[in-house]
Order: C-alpha cells, then structure tokens, then sequence
C-alpha cells in the first residue's frame, strides 16, 4: 500500500467501511516511521488533517492513540481565520496556501489528509468536470511543491450493479482522472457481515493495480474509559479486481500470498517441536495472520488438533499421509524415526 509522494491519492468506499480509520492508521505510520502492510519502511514525517466529520477530543484523537500514533507530528487544519478575527471553516477554492503556511511552521509536510473531499469544495459542483479540475489543479501543485503525498477521502454512490468500481466515485469522473492513485475499501465479499475490509486499487499508476490488501477496524482501550478504533492489517498482499470487490463477486480474490505467510510461519513456529494450540493461535494473531489464514494453511499442511493427555489443552500434529519428507525437521521419505510435528 504506497501512496504517491507530490501526487493526489484518493480512497473511496460507502459509509461505515473504515476510509477514515484507515487514513488515520497511515497517519500514524507516517508519523512514527512505521512499516507499510506490504513490508516497507515509511519514512517518518509530519501529517496534516483537513477533516470536519470527528471531533479531535472525542474520536480524532483516541484513534491516532488507538494506532500508536506520534500526536507531536500531527496536526489539524479544519478553520482559518477570517477577516473579522474568527474563524470559518477551511475551503479548498481559497485556502490551499495555508496548507502550505502549516508546512513552513511545522518544517515540512509527509502527509495530508482531507476526509471527506466534498466538504470543502465550496461553491463548487461536484459533478462538473471543469469545476472540479479547477479546484484539484491547484492542491496537486501544492502536493509536488512540498513533496507530500495528498490523501483525498471521497464516497461511493449507488451507482448500477455492474458498474466498475471507477464509475462508484461520487461526482464528477475529474476526482480519479487527477489522482495518481485511487483504492476501493469495501466488506471482504466472502463475509460480508463480518469485520473485514479489503483494500483494493482502482487505479494505481506507482505499482500493480491489481494488489490487494486486508485489514480489520478493532476497537482497545485506552484507559480512563476511553476507547478508540485502529485498524489491523494482515500481512502479505494478494491480487484482486476492484470491479468483482464492489460487486460483490469473490471469482477474482486470490489470497495465495496471504496464505503463503501463513504457512511460512507456522512451520517456523513448530521447528522445535509440539507447541500449545492456544500459543499458536496467539501468535498468528500478533503476527497479523487472520484465523481464517491460518486455519486454512493448517488444513493444507495437514495439521490437525490432538487433545493432550494432561488435559491442559489442544496440540496439533501433521498428518503422516501427507509426509514427503517433513518440512520441519528436515528427514527424508521414509525415515521411522521422522516425527510429526505438533501444536
């Protein structure tokens, strides 16, 4: 997951799916000099919020805490002072310099976000090409002068069942062609109930279009009864089409990187031997591995749970028609004394 430096970028999706909460999340990459989701280091930096949808004490901030953020790197942009000596609420037509005013204060900008778009396009029609063009024209200029990468939050419309996902941008077709980048975040089509979102590219001029990320949004708590939302990431990418994502389709999810993780790590896990499920499981997790991955790279390498005999809890053992030579401890075809590992 990249997004270009000195570009416009846009993540679009309906609401409820986590586009704030995952602007929020590389925010705080950003700002700590984290690592991506798909392995590489951030270069920290200084970010910049343009958003009126969450209240800083109340939501904006428990967030960033939520995701390790560094709060002495962030900071808000949402008014600027007026002629009269107050306040009015920041507008893209008029105010793009003060981004820039902020950059200079703050000795330079890696990332600015603008959640959502379309509250800041004051007097302009969103569904008008050249109206459009003449607002983004100006903070894609912005974007190169400082060398900063420009986060442009947008939502999806109704649009036709087998539309493609492009076609979803609420407004006019000028908010991607400006982009470099525009990504999708919709529910995973497979369960659609549950808590996982998939992070696909629409468009993406810097790398692959078609891969693919996923994440969780998972609430924790802060202390004093405070709690705030983050998102997880899995590790590994795997490659979609962003059309089947918003579609609903699943034909074209291929999660075989994902899984590829998965099985990596737990054979590196079991090297030594039979491990406590409940330590497996918990291990996955902290390493980002979903439980669907896992139980699914389990199945491939035919593990399965064994009750121990202590009855302190379940262990897992490959199964031995599935040995060719055991990938753990390294014997060959055939050796008696090549055992299983366990879990």
């Amino acid at each position: 997951m990249r997004m270009a430096l000195g570009k416009l970028n846009l993540i679009a999706g309906h609401p409820g799916r986590g586009k704030s909460t995952l602007s929020l999340h590389m925010a705080a990459l950003v700002s700590t000099g984290g690592e991506w989701p798909d392995g590489t280091q951030c270069p920290q930096g200084n970010v910049a919020f343009i958003t009126c949808e969450d209240d800083p004490a109340d939501t904006l901030v428990p967030r960033l805490l939520a995701a390790n953020a560094d709060l002495s790197r962030c900071h808000l942009l949402d008014a600027v002072d007026d002629e009269k000596g107050g306040e009015r609420p920041f507008n893209l037509k008029t105010d793009v310099a003060k981004i820039e005013e902020l950059a200079r204060d703050k000795g330079g900008l890696s990332l600015i976000i603008i959640d959502p778009i379309s509250a800041y396009l004051n007097g302009i029609d969103s569904h008008n090409v050249a109206e459009v063009r003449s607002a983004l024209v100006p903070l894609q200029q912005m974007a190169e002068r400082l060398a900063a990468a420009v986060v442009i939050v947008s939502h999806f419309n109704k649009g036709t069942p087998d539309g493609s996902a492009l076609s979803r941008v609420a407004g006019s077709g000028a908010f991607v062609a400006v982009c470099r980048s525009a990504w999708a975040v919709e529910r995973d089509p497979e369960h659609p109930e549950g808590g996982r979102r998939i992070l696909a590219p629409m468009k993406n001029n810097i790398g692959d279009d078609r891969t693919g990320f996923a994440f969780i949004v998972e609430q924790c708590k802060l202390g004093d009864g405070i709690e705030g939302s983050r998102a997880r990431f899995e590790l590994g990418t795997f490659q979609i089409n962003a059309d089947d994502l918003v579609r609903g389709q699943t034909g074209n999810v291929n999660r075989s990187s994902a899984k590829s993780e998965v099985t990596a790590f737990l054979i590196d896990f079991l090297t030594s031997g039979a491990q406590p499920q409940a330590d497996i499981q918990k291990a996955a997790e902290y390493a980002g591995h979903s439980s669907r991955t896992l139980q699914r790279a389990k199945s491939a390498l035919g593990i399965k749970s064994r009750k121990r005999a202590d009855g302190c809890g379940g262990s897992c053992h490959r199964r031995k028609k599935r040995r060719r030579g055991c990938l753990v401890c390294k014997k060959a075809k055939g050796d008696k004394n090549a055992k299983m590992p366990r879990c």
